[in-house]
């Protein structure tokens, strides 16, 4: 893990310091460009939006994550 400059005035306990080690991971793994935004469909191919794209992520096997919300 990289160094960072925070300090803590009070000590953390083991689970928030595991915590705030896995976010500061997390964190140093992010790469940041001067490269203009895009957005991009995951879901659809060649990742473009449609209906149907968001319906079969929704319903993966009738079980997935999110097929409640149907």
């Amino acid at each position: 893990m990289k160094q960072n400059s925070v300090n803590f005035s009070r000590w953390l306990v083991n689970d928030l310091r595991n915590d705030w080690e896995h976010i500061m991971c997390r964190v140093n793994e992010l790469s940041v460009t001067n490269d203009e935004d895009s957005v991009i469909w995951k879901f659809g191919k060649k990742a473009s939006f449609s209906v149907r794209s968001v319906y079969k992520a929704l319903t993966v096997g009738d079980s997935g994550p999110f097929f409640y919300k149907i």
